[in-house]
């Protein structure tokens, strides 16, 4: 337990004091994830206040998303705190520095900006794509994006569709327009930290839920909706990250069931799919009327020009359009153009194809490398889950291997529980543009567990 201790003054009331001072804590390094804070009954004592401020405080901490807890196993800094959560890191700049934390969608595989910028600049349409324009965008680039989502079983009409700045932007826009502070999310129990961050945020509160090889488990998901108030869900079903677990048409059948039964709002984020194997119907297809479906482009192609396809029902669509209007105004219709005009001469296509290709060499040499260790894959997969000896957590041996000039992802930076630290490690295959040194990075994290 740490050591937390607060001097209180006059002016603010005592719960927001003690609020504050844990957020202070936080801030500073005093407390990190998964330190645990005194009990409400001794902190109470300790400062002399009684024990229901310490609960009004404790609460107030919680909606602010800096802790979690449960009755019988004592308040915890959470993982979703603001404290060191972000999944970027300043580290790949660093010289030397092998990057297998983040995961580049294989970037020089893109197909050529230079010539498609040519072909659009002599169009006389090109004037369109440097005024303003509609939050939800133009209806050329809806109308691609029907055709594109009809690869996912989704037969929409444009008018669903909304044109985003890239998944984090939907995913906000989400947020933003169907959730409020305080409300809570089902989600796996380990996810996409970008998610935990925004729920932070927003004072949301992401609540876990137990997964098997097939995903998130439905049995599950329907005692976490009884026991707590569970607005909405969030789910990868393609290919959750960082597990790779993807759901079949059985299991994507039952949560469906299970968020219709409970009358969850879900968000269905596809952001790898274009790395799964077998593209399962979407969760959106079997329950329309409440699911937002965000195709995310980046990790398939043009990253950097931040587009995403958002597919929703008209009630909840106009709620994100809003979201989009007041948070940006509209996604950049000259990166939308770009978009789909790959989509729409098939250099799309063949950049999936191509990275698919050098994806599978990446994760044929990492088979190779590690055949000795345990780990989660997928063929074309951009990343990897390696699990480790329970006695080594995620967090410890990603500060090992950092000192070995390797740049990777704890498994405790997914996880939305912090007090169960996790004994695993994400990889990134494509974080270098090179294999060989990939190869390399992949060596020496081999050598350091042959020494644990």
């Amino acid at each position: 337990m740490t050591d937390f201790s607060i001097t209180l003054s006059s002016g603010k009331p005592v719960f927001i004091q003690i609020a504050d001072k844990i957020e202070t804590d936080i801030f500073t390094g005093k407390l990190s994830d998964g330190d645990m804070l005194p009990s409400v009954r001794d902190l109470a004592a300790k400062i002399k206040i009684n024990t229901s401020t310490v609960y009004r405080a404790y609460k107030e901490a919680e909606k602010r998303g800096l802790i979690s807890g449960s009755t019988g196993s004592g308040t915890y800094i959470s993982s979703t705190s603001p404290q060191g959560i972000s999944i970027a890191s300043p580290e790949p700049s660093s010289p030397g520095m092998i990057e297998m934390g983040i995961v580049s969608p294989l970037v020089h595989l893109d197909p050529d900006i230079n010539e498609i910028l040519q072909i659009i600049s002599r169009r006389k349409t090109a004037r369109l794509f440097s005024g303003y324009n509609q939050p939800e965008g133009l209806m050329r680039h809806r109308s691609t994006a029907k055709e594109w989502l009809k690869r996912y079983g989704i037969m929409q009409s444009e008018e669903n569709i909304i044109i985003c700045a890239g998944s984090q932007h939907a995913l906000t826009c989400s947020l933003l327009s169907n959730f409020r502070e305080g409300d809570r999310i089902a989600a796996d129990e380990m996810t996409y930290p970008g998610m935990k961050t925004l729920a932070a945020m927003m004072r949301i509160k992401l609540v876990p839920v137990q997964s098997d090889s097939y995903g998130m488990i439905p049995e599950d998901l329907a005692s976490v909706c009884r026991r707590d108030k569970i607005k909405g869900l969030y789910i990868m079903p393609s290919m959750q990250n960082p597990t790779l677990c993807a759901m079949n048409e059985k299991r994507r059948d039952e949560i469906a069931q299970t968020a219709s039964c409970y009358s969850l709002t879900v968000i269905e984020d596809d952001a790898y799919i274009h790395t799964a194997e077998t593209k399962g119907k979407a969760v959106f297809s079997r329950i329309p009327e409440r699911t937002i479906y965000i195709s995310g482009i980046s990790k398939a192609f043009g990253a950097g020009l931040r587009i995403s396809f958002v597919c929703a029902p008209p009630a909840i669509r106009q709620n994100i359009t809003s979201a989009v209007l007041n948070s940006l105004w509209m996604a950049p219709p000259l990166n939308a153009e770009i978009i789909t005009s790959w989509i729409k001469n098939g250099q799309a296509e063949k950049t999936i194809d191509a990275k698919r290709i050098e994806a599978a060499k990446r994760n044929a040499i990492a088979r190779k490398i590690l055949t000795n260790y345990e780990f989660l894959s997928a063929p074309s997969g951009y990343f990897i889950y390696l699990k480790l000896p329970e006695k080594i957590t995620g967090t410890e041996f990603e500060n090992i291997i950092r000192k070995e000039g390797i740049s990777l992802f704890s498994s405790d930076r997914f996880s939305i529980e912090s007090r169960k630290h996790s004994h695993g490690v994400r990889i990134s295959l494509t974080g270098t543009e090179n294999i060989k040194e990939m190869e390399k990075g992949l060596l020496l994290i081999k050598k350091r567990l042959s020494e644990i």
